[in-house]
């Protein structure tokens, strides 16, 4: 795996686990609806 590689696959796993968080949030918001 070369570095341009491995820095594209470190940027998905972020913006996937804060798409995670963002989702975890929206269905509690809406529960408090």
């Amino acid at each position: 795996m070369t570095n341009k590689e491995a820095i594209e696959n470190d940027l998905m796993c972020r913006l996937c686990s804060v798409a995670v968080v963002a989702h975890e949030l929206l269905i509690q918001h809406l529960r408090l609806l």
